[in-house]
């Protein structure tokens, strides 16, 4: 939130998991609710490598299939 404050821009939180969590995409949740009821949400995409088939995304047309080291 300080960083949509701060500049006026949207931010997409995005939280890459190179060990554990489920493999691929997904839209996940925290909750702060240590308290009783429902205090605040945060939305977040996280993207698990572990276990995750990379012919899977190379297949795609995303900006991030495209993302892969080159060797010489």
């Amino acid at each position: 939130m300080q960083l949509r404050l701060r500049h006026g821009r949207p931010v997409l939180p995005i939280l890459l998991r190179l060990r554990g969590g489920k493999p691929g995409i997904r839209f996940e949740s925290m909750v702060g609710a240590e308290l009783g009821p429902e205090i605040v949400r945060f939305n977040y995409y996280s993207f698990g490598l572990a276990r995750s088939r990379a012919e899977d995304y190379l297949a795609k047309d995303q900006p991030l299939a495209v993302s892969r080291p080159i060797y010489n």
